[in-house]
């Protein structure tokens, strides 16, 4: 049986076999895709310039200012700053992002998805916790039927990332110096992978 390999190990496996070949380290793929980013942009532009009216462009403010307004809320741990947030926007978000409603949603809980386990990384949660939960929520959304459903795990999501920061922050209140927070915060996140190690060893 053939070993499965990403996209991204097919593309190197193709510049040490071009390598091989030719003595020349090349990313054959890097030309192509520069004239298809040329194409795709100058498409985008042409959408942009038909697509125009004051309409889009005050939904599209409106989904900005959204969308970094829950993630501040999100990176201070504070349900309570959540809840007034999303009370403060009261109007829902109404993704156009396929010609499917039901799809459209997934797609844009997905962006939101990762969008919220980058942000609270950044705020100090470990990026194993982050990934997993994102890649749960992405798996279960992909497979619900409903709109209800969709939304219900993506407002799950938001208070669940809030929880964890706030949860984090709860744990990292401490007289000790930053330094010395920051090293119990290196050691509890790679605490599994010193002992998958030693037990490899």
């Amino acid at each position: 049986q053939l070993p499965l390999f990403s996209l991204s190990q097919i593309r190197e496996l193709l510049i040490v076999t071009n390598y091989c070949l030719t003595g020349v380290v090349k990313d054959k793929l890097s030309e192509p895709l520069h004239y298809y980013t040329k194409g795709w942009s100058n498409s985008f532009d042409l959408d942009k310039i038909r697509q125009f009216s004051e309409q889009n462009m005050s939904s599209y403010k409106y989904q900005y200012h959204f969308e970094n307004n829950i993630l501040k809320a999100v990176k201070s741990g504070s349900e309570f700053l959540l809840k007034e947030t999303v009370e403060h926007f009261s109007n829902s978000i109404v993704p156009i992002i396929s010609g499917d409603e039901l799809r459209s949603e997934k797609n844009y809980s997905i962006i939101i998805y990762d969008r919220l386990s980058q942000a609270t990384i950044q705020a100090g949660l470990d990026i194993e916790t982050a990934y997993r939960a994102r890649d749960r929520f992405i798996k279960e959304t992909e497979s619900t039927i409903s709109l209800n459903e969709v939304l219900k795990l993506r407002d799950t999501a938001i208070l669940f990332y809030t929880q964890q920061v706030d949860s984090l922050k709860r744990h990292l209140e401490t007289p000790h110096s930053q330094t010395i927070v920051a090293v119990i915060r290196y050691l509890e996140n790679n605490l599994n992978r010193f002992a998958l190690l030693k037990q490899k060893k």
